[in-house]
């Protein structure tokens, strides 16, 4: 628990006395599922709305109407909130004479982590002295996503890509900035069927594709979150 709190705290508070570019925790990468969570924090592969923020592509299986919610709050202070909600609709186009159908998967979701009552300070004599007050610092984050499914591409049986649109606000007591940005996900599964061995999936997630730097009001500080590259596997045993 104290090395959670010291990497959000670290990830979320920024010193705001002069102007400085620093590159910062990618929030993104704390907003898992209770789904994803409970199985150990590996949420790249689960194919589960409550993953949408952390893989586009996970949402390609859910079903026509799909909602979750997980809440969370340790010490008083650390707060952490995810929400998604997801739905499905099928597409008709034609093609060379041929109509074809094609589900495409959409979700909604909002993040939220932040850091209550922290303490602010000055500096005297080169040590740090509380002023009494205190403040609060974190992370908004607003995800649309859509993924849809394809077979027999690339030797997978099926591929699973996503894309997805954010927006994401920081916040430092007083001061914040907002930024926007493009995440990219897929899953490819095959079936192996040999022996013992059932499937194998692999899964990739690309967070800040494109962000362009948060830039904090009053302050002038900029935030930069570094584009990221999760990648996982799966083997499914029969």
């Amino acid at each position: 628990k104290i090395v959670i709190s010291f990497i959000l705290a670290n990830c979320l508070v920024l010193n705001i006395s002069t102007a400085i570019t620093r590159e910062i925790t990618n929030p993104q990468g704390l907003m898992l599922g209770a789904r994803g969570i409970s199985l150990g924090a590996t949420p790249i592969i689960s194919a589960d709305i409550s993953n949408s923020i952390y893989n586009a592509a996970s949402i390609s299986d859910m079903d026509d109407f799909s909602f979750s919610i997980t809440q969370q709050k340790l010490f008083n202070e650390i707060n952490y909130l995810v929400l998604s909600a997801g739905h499905s609709k099928t597409m008709k186009y034609k093609k060379q004479n041929e109509y074809i159908r094609k589900k495409i998967f959409y979700s909604l979701s909002y993040g939220n982590i932040s850091v209550d009552d922290i303490e602010k300070t000055i500096e005297y004599d080169g040590l740090p002295y509380k002023t009494g007050s205190v403040f609060s610092a974190g992370y908004h984050v607003a995800h649309l996503a859509a993924a849809t499914n394809f077979y027999d591409v690339l030797t997978f049986n099926k591929l699973s890509m996503g894309i997805a649109f954010k927006s994401i606000y920081q916040y430092i007591d007083s001061v914040n900035g907002t930024t926007v940005g493009l995440d990219i996900g897929a899953i490819g599964k095959r079936y192996i069927n040999y022996k013992f061995i059932d499937s194998f999936e692999i899964a990739l997630a690309v967070h800040n594709l494109i962000t362009p730097r948060i830039k904090l009001s009053t302050t002038g500080n900029e935030s930069v979150i570094p584009i990221n590259f999760i990648l996982g596997f799966k083997l499914s045993l029969l």
